[in-house]
């Protein structure tokens, strides 16, 4: 069976024997996300010329190539958290509730009405400051296996993400992003 879907900033191809998925961040299309996939092509090409699956992430785009049918099945395997290295120096439970409620309003955001990109940003206030969050999953996933994605994700990398000014979460199936900066162009929503 092979499979194409091409909308704004995601493409993915697939059949018994290779899925291939190029996605770029929801605000990211255009020469941004053309770019932003030539760079990430030849860096694979470089770092992994023999190896069956690759994937590589770049603030605007993930590149996955795996050697079997992987369409709709959320990847446990490749995920991985970075955080900054400053602490909240404040109240940290006050904060992990924010947080909380932050990724959780947006995942829902992400998942439900007519957001066929399974994506969302927005921010929170937090004492005297903001909190900028970002939520994407890759478009072959149901919105259920969204969910089910960012929530193994907020479990899995607590520790990396608790208590921290700012951390990402990134994986091939979903993507997740806390910071005190805006960090994406048009941060538009106040959750």
């Amino acid at each position: 069976m092979f499979y194409k879907n091409s909308i704004r900033g995601y493409d993915l191809f697939g059949d018994s024997t290779l899925t291939a998925i190029l996605q770029c961040r929801g605000d990211s299309y255009g020469p941004k996300c053309r770019d932003c996939f030539v760079t990430a092509l030849a860096a694979l090409r470089r770092r992994c010329p023999w190896y069956k699956g690759k994937i590589i992430w770049y603030d605007q785009c993930l590149l996955s190539m795996d050697s079997k049918y992987s369409v709709g099945q959320i990847d446990y395997d490749n995920n991985f958290c970075m955080s900054n290295a400053k602490k909240v120096v404040e109240d940290g439970v006050t904060f992990i509730q924010v947080w909380n409620i932050l990724i959780g309003d947006l995942t829902k955001l992400a998942t439900t009405g007519d957001n066929y990109t399974l994506y969302s940003v927005g921010e929170k206030r937090y004492k005297g400051d903001m909190i900028y969050g970002m939520v994407q999953c890759a478009v072959d996933l149901s919105r259920k296996a969204c969910q089910e994605c960012v929530l193994y994700n907020r479990f899995h990398f607590q520790v990396c993400v608790n208590d921290m000014r700012g951390a990402r979460v990134v994986g091939r199936s979903c993507t997740f992003r806390l910071e005190f900066y805006p960090f994406i162009a048009k941060q538009v929503r106040n959750i």
